[in-house]
């Protein structure tokens, strides 16, 4: 039984569920948008999950969804804010900790994920539970290990300052300050986080070549990545469990979880079949936005590889392994193949991974060219209260 949740409890508790005013113009299933906004259209990537018609004021809305992010005075000891966990040179990620610091220094349960074309993803959140980019925003505000605030307060906060005044009139003229105003504003400014200028980009548009190391990692992501972070956004809106809990698990005997690790999907879903299953992270901008995986394990990008190597995974197929053709596939290795695609029940991959040290060192290699310079240190994603960084 999928769990409801807390975000619409909050809705109503607050406002008599304001948020669904935007019901009826694309505000609810993110598939259904109708509007694209130009620059979310990329040759070659699918269609975007979200989108917004062009309009006047767009980039009235950006600049007010940019200053949202970065205010740490919307939080509880007024010292944190959205950029606070996640830095634009650092692909929007948390390099300081392994698992996120917020208000009053509490430190969160899991590490703040990379954010980067966020219209191309259906989930948001490790373990997907929240399906709208407008609703994001509300989990790390109402958190008490993040943001601290109770949504009235947010919102008092923002009426409270005089300079939000004009940044609302100039977005949203003759609409009153609210709260699904102001999210909607930060949605705007990070639709805007889109990479696609790496070096993997320019040899995809025959600019450049790759050398014949880069080649080889790619052949190798290829052949052990690609099922699971999948070309040109590096991630599928999936979610996948990579062995990270193998010999950590304990079940009693009804299958009930008794060592207190994270859950992951599960907490969502309630399916035992979505255990540990944690969102597929983009590659893309990998070198910078370690430490990597939800729980901030491993530091460099060779770790990482490393300790794939030697594993067998199995890949789900997409919703969540269930798919009405069934079937079975493999990549890799000699592992034998696992499911039945007789019985419909769902089509799954497995991938024995092997590596040796070169290979490893190659598939880094690869992985470096998916770095894009130009989004992590464009001028367009800082604190505007910052200066422009020398070279820009």
């Amino acid at each position: 039984m999928r769990r409801t949740g807390w975000i619409g409890v909050v809705c109503v508790a607050l406002s008599g569920c304001v948020i669904l005013g935007y019901a009826g113009g694309g505000f609810g299933d993110a598939k259904f948008v109708a509007h694209r906004y130009e620059k979310l259209v990329r040759e070659g990537w699918p269609k975007p999950f979200m989108a917004f018609a062009n309009g006047a004021n767009v980039d009235a809305e950006i600049a007010l969804g940019r200053t949202l992010f970065y205010d740490e005075s919307l939080s509880a000891d007024g010292k944190v804010s959205c950029g606070s966990c996640h830095t634009s040179y650092t692909a929007f990620a948390h390099v300081d900790h392994k698992l996120s610091h917020g208000v009053f220094d509490r430190e969160g349960r899991r590490n703040a994920p990379a954010l980067m074309n966020l219209a191309w993803q259906s989930g948001f959140m490790w373990d997907g539970a929240i399906q709208h980019l407008e609703l994001q925003s509300m989990a790390p505000i109402a958190a008490h290990t993040e943001m601290g605030m109770t949504l009235q307060d947010y919102l008092s906060g923002i009426k409270q300052n005089p300079r939000y005044q004009s940044l609302f009139a100039a977005a949203y003229q003759n609409q009153p300050i609210s709260l699904p105003l102001a999210l909607k504003a930060i949605a705007r400014f990070e639709l805007t986080f889109v990479s696609d200028q790496s070096r993997y980009d320019s040899m995809r548009r025959h600019q450049v070549r790759f050398t014949q190391q880069e080649n080889r990692g790619y052949a190798l992501y290829q052949k052990f990545c690609a099922a699971c972070h999948a070309e040109p956004l590096f991630t599928r809106p999936e979610y996948e469990y990579n062995g990270w809990a193998d010999g950590l698990r304990r079940v009693d005997s009804l299958g009930v979880g008794l060592s207190g690790l994270d859950r992951g999907r599960a907490l969502v879903t309630g399916l035992v079949a979505d255990e540990y299953h944690m969102k597929i992270p983009t590659l893309r901008n990998v070198e910078v936005s370690f430490p990597y995986m939800h729980n901030g394990a491993f530091q460099t990008l060779y770790q990482v590889v490393k300790s794939y190597s030697g594993k067998r995974l199995v890949v789900r197929g997409e919703s969540g392994g269930l798919s009405k053709a069934g079937g079975i596939s493999k990549v890799g290795g000699s592992g034998e193949l696992v499911g039945s695609g007789e019985s419909g029940e769902g089509y799954q991959t497995v991938i024995d991974i092997s590596l040796d040290a070169n290979e490893r060192v190659d598939l880094v290699v690869f992985l470096l060219t998916l770095t894009d310079r130009k989004f992590l240190y464009s001028k367009d994603f800082v604190d505007p209260r910052q200066s422009p960084r020398k070279g820009d």
